[in-house]
């Protein structure tokens, strides 16, 4: 019976290991990005943009000619660096990636070449799940891990946090308005 409970200790941890670092050995990022949205007109596109220029020039640095991410110059290609700009700066707001529809939550990493783009913490998400995790009683040895996944049609956050006893899901609002894309 022991070498039972040990062996489901020890494939429950080897899971949980899996889910977690594999990923990251990859070199897969991990983060969400704002990026224009393909399937809105440029004019929509044009106006978010300058609407968010406006509201600091410093989002629109990057995209001036000999910067980093002026190449492609593209209406999409700016944007999509302007708006993930604001975007990281203004995360926990509700809203901060839809420009009237002109923006997009990605989990692919956009940049390229030299353009970087950067990806902050959603600080909201991590701090319930630390709260989640600290509320329970886990058995000795046992440690509380969280995995991520998003619905972006729904605008959700499921975080799954497992232990070496099992997976346990709970849903949480983004904080994304939950306008139709």
């Amino acid at each position: 019976m022991a070498i039972k409970n040990s062996f489901s200790l020890l494939l429950s941890s080897l899971m949980v290991f899996a889910l977690i670092a594999i990923p990251t050995i990859s070199g897969q990022p991990s983060g969400t990005w704002c990026v224009a949205n393909p399937k809105i007109q440029d004019q929509v596109v044009q106006a978010a943009l300058g609407w968010a220029c406006q509201q600091s020039q410093a989002y629109c640095s990057r995209i001036q000619l000999g910067q980093n991410c002026y190449s492609p110059n593209t209406l999409r290609d700016h944007a999509s660096v302007v708006f993930n700009t604001y975007y990281q700066h203004n995360k926990n707001q509700a809203g901060s990636c839809d420009f009237n529809s002109a923006a997009v939550i990605t989990h692919t990493d956009p940049s390229h070449d030299t353009c970087q783009f950067e990806s902050v913490p959603d600080s909201n998400n991590e701090r319930k799940a630390s709260e989640w995790c600290q509320g329970r009683k886990l058995p000795v040895l046992a440690q509380c891990y969280h995995v991520t996944t998003y619905n972006i049609d729904e605008h959700e956050a499921f975080h799954t946090f497992i232990t070496s006893k099992r997976p346990t899901t709970q849903k949480f609002e983004t904080g994304v308005n939950k306008q139709a894309i």
